[in-house]
């Protein structure tokens, strides 16, 4: 099994961080190793860990790798599907985002078959997929559906009309798979949306559909963040709405949060649309960590001690810099662990934190000990908390973590 905190070292790479895939394992046939739940369950953690170190999603980012020092073989191996395998992680949606599209109903697109072929429960190659998660369709026949997800390894997926079409029965009538050549073209996006709607989830702030009916909500419902981070570092390549896009919105809902666009686009064109669109700084990537770093603090001066160090929730409040702590107006004696423990809870209310993010983030990547160990600090920072007879903030979610959210 390989960790998250497990190292490696990339020869003749540039890249100062990559991901580098490891599928352990040996069949004669690739095409029986290389499943459908191969690839997406890679996929999905490959996006996490991209997100969680910052990892652009590109081939000169996520890489195979060479067994050494004999080079024996190479992981992923020659039967590994890259064009299959990257589309399939920028479909990856990141935690804290919601996105959806809406539709006209109305106006569904229609498709004909051009020549007989298959609706495909995956987008692995036809042969490879069992009988079961095949439906023939005979050439000739139309195919409503009301959105597509594009350029899927030569295929589409679509989301049709439930009950309706040529594989009810095989259960294909609303989620499929279909072969792109062997179908007439797609309709525009924009002829099928519901552009320009008030979309609206769980009672939060309204937020408008763009004109291909797609939406996003990258902070809370009410549009606002989660919490006020001290300075985004926010790349401009990212699946589904841009950079550019995500900035815009980000200056409706707060315009002195400082933003440093982090991206591998170095056109002129694009650095002048970051910083007249609010960006505070247009940083071209690869750039030393170092340099980074300085760009960050120099920001931090030119606020004049804008960027506050003050964290709150309910009636907690922490002066990380002077190391404080207050619940209501009384002072919490904590240690530095507990101190730092506290400080993630309240940098991330509301948010499920398991013990080994946890362990990664208060005690560091080289603590090798009993995860339980989060448990017993847990307890001790609750009994300071609820040393007054409070109510209880940080709460347990059985077998998966712990949140900070009032009761």
């Amino acid at each position: 099994m390989v960790l998250d905190k497990d190292k490696a070292y990339h020869v003749g790479n540039s890249n100062r961080y990559a991901l580098g895939i490891e599928q352990e394992g040996f069949i004669d046939d690739p095409d029986k190793w290389y499943t459908w739940a191969t690839y997406t369950s890679s996929a999905r953690l490959t996006r996490w860990m991209a997100i969680k170190h910052g990892i652009p999603v590109d081939r000169q980012h996520i890489v195979g790798h060479s067994e050494l020092p004999n080079q024996s073989h190479t992981d992923p191996g020659p039967g590994w599907n890259w064009n299959l395998y990257m589309p399939l992680i920028t479909e990856v949606v990141p935690p804290s985002e919601i996105r959806g599209v809406t539709v006209d109903r109305s106006k569904p697109c229609t498709l004909t078959a051009n020549v007989d072929t298959p609706l495909l429960r995956t987008a692995m190659p036809t042969d490879l997929q069992p009988a079961e998660d095949r439906c023939p369709v005979a050439a000739g026949t139309p195919l409503n559906y009301w959105h597509a997800r594009r350029d899927i390894d030569g295929h589409h997926r679509l989301f049709m009309p439930a009950g309706e079409g040529p594989c009810v029965g095989a259960g294909l009538d609303t989620d499929a798979y279909i072969v792109a050549a062997d179908w007439t073209a797609l309709c525009p996006d924009e002829a099928i949306a519901a552009a320009g709607i008030t979309v609206t989830i769980d009672g939060g702030g309204p937020i408008t559909t763009n004109p291909d009916g797609s939406f996003a909500y990258l902070w809370r419902a009410n549009g606002t963040l989660d919490r006020t981070p001290h300075l985004i570092l926010l790349d401009l390549m990212m699946p589904g709405i841009d950079g550019f896009e995500v900035l815009r919105r980000l200056r409706s809902a707060d315009a002195t949060v400082p933003v440093i666009m982090l991206t591998a686009n170095d056109a002129p064109e694009a650095q002048l649309e970051g910083l007249d669109s609010g960006a505070d700084d247009y940083v071209v990537k690869p750039v030393n960590f170092d340099v980074l770093m300085a760009r960050v603090r120099a920001i931090q001066r030119r606020l004049g001690g804008k960027v506050s160090n003050l964290l709150r929730f309910d009636d907690l409040s922490m002066d990380v810099s002077a190391f404080i702590a207050h619940r209501g107006k009384r002072h919490l004696v904590l240690t530095s662990r507990e101190f730092k423990l506290l400080q993630e809870f309240l940098e991330q209310p509301e948010r499920v934190m398991s013990k080994s993010y946890l362990l990664d983030r208060v005690w560091g990547e080289d603590f090798f000990g009993d995860e339980n160990v989060v448990e017993v600090f847990i307890s001790q920072l609750r009994q300071k908390l609820e040393e007054s007879s409070e109510q209880r903030l940080i709460h347990t979610i059985r077998n998966v973590g712990y949140v900070m959210r009032s009761s």
